[in-house]
């Protein structure tokens, strides 16, 4: 489903570069899960988790890889009522409606809105839908939890897309500094691996590619440079 930030268009190839660069590991660690996209294209032969903070998200993620149905259809009234009573409604219907049926897959961002090449309504329930049924989340374990709580050994893979510095909000205001602090401690065990703009000293990018901005409303039609960034140890 679509989501603020989300990695589908560039997925294939972060993995790729990823697995490319270790070779010799075994083990996927995916504290930011996100949209999804990346976690999925992890190979099984690796043990595969993956985390956020957000448990709507993984609950809407254990829900789809459980089998269980998903709704074609979410007014904008349902939408309001979600918002406003959560506490009536699932984690996983919580998580569909927040961020597949919002403005920009950013959560609460607004009902989403637009039209296809026919002037028709864009659908975006049927559209999240399709996408999350499209998506291989067989043997990924999934947990709520955040970043710091992640376990991980020498034998590990972690691949982080965090909240990126300076872009449009999320709900929870994210500390940059702390993060990357944490991520230069955990390169001194495993294989450490960072999508973003820019990076600390100590980093090196390894990929990048051209994509929209992300910097709030002033960076309407703006191009950034995404990268992917891994520890010099």
């Amino acid at each position: 489903m679509q989501y603020l930030g989300g990695k589908t268009k560039h997925a294939s190839v972060i993995v790729d570069t990823i697995l490319k660069a270790s070779p010799t590991k075994t083990k996927w660690i995916e504290p930011f899960i996100g949209g999804g996209s990346v976690v999925t294209k992890v190979p099984k032969t690796f043990k595969i988790y993956g985390s956020d903070v957000n448990l709507n998200v993984i609950e809407l993620y254990k829900h789809v890889q459980q089998g269980e149905e998903l709704p074609s259809e979410v007014t904008e009234a349902q939408y309001k009522a979600v918002k406003q009573t959560p506490e009536n409604y699932c984690a996983w219907y919580i998580g569909l409606v927040s961020i597949g049926c919002s403005f920009g897959g950013k959560e609460w961002g607004g009902y989403a809105r637009s039209t296809e090449a026919d002037g028709s309504p864009v659908n975006f329930a049927a559209r999240a839908k399709k996408k999350l049924l499209g998506m291989n989340f067989s043997e990924i374990h999934l947990t709520t939890c955040n970043y710091p709580e992640v376990s991980i050994d020498r034998n590990c893979i972690v691949y982080c897309d965090p909240p990126y510095a300076g872009t449009t909000g999320y709900k929870t205001k994210f500390d940059s500094v702390a993060f990357w602090k944490w991520a230069e401690g955990a390169a001194t065990v495993a294989d450490v691996y960072v999508s973003e703009y820019s990076a600390p000293p100590g980093w090196e990018a390894i990929w990048e590619k051209e994509t929209a901005s992300l910097a709030g409303k002033a960076s309407v039609g703006k191009r950034a440079t995404e990268k992917l960034f891994r520890f010099i140890k």
